[in-house]
């Protein structure tokens, strides 16, 4: 119950974000190399206290957002204001 719960409410705070909830078409490879990727961004952001540009899609095209990444999950990214980001929805990573 707790977890439908939460997944609920993850997915009212991506639609209040106005992001995408359908997946890019991306090979498994890519998406378990971007995983490994955020992994070590995030921990970079939490050392160095680095903010990084990430550009993603949603409903009403390509956004982007400069900011620190807290963690890495197997779906979101979590960024440091408490946002969810879909992995699959995130196009390009750049410090």
């Amino acid at each position: 119950m707790q977890t439908m719960r939460a997944e609920l409410l993850r997915k009212k705070r991506l639609e209040r974000a106005g992001i995408r909830s359908e997946k890019l078409s991306l090979h498994k490879d890519f998406i378990e190399k971007r995983k490994q990727q955020l992994d070590q961004i995030a921990l970079l952001c939490k050392i160095y206290h680095k903010k990084v540009k990430i550009s993603f899609q949603t409903n009403s095209g390509e956004q982007f957002i400069e900011t620190s990444l807290w963690m890495s999950t197997g779906q979101y990214v979590i960024l440091n204001d408490g946002r969810f980001i879909p992995i699959n929805s995130i196009i390009d990573i750049s410090f």
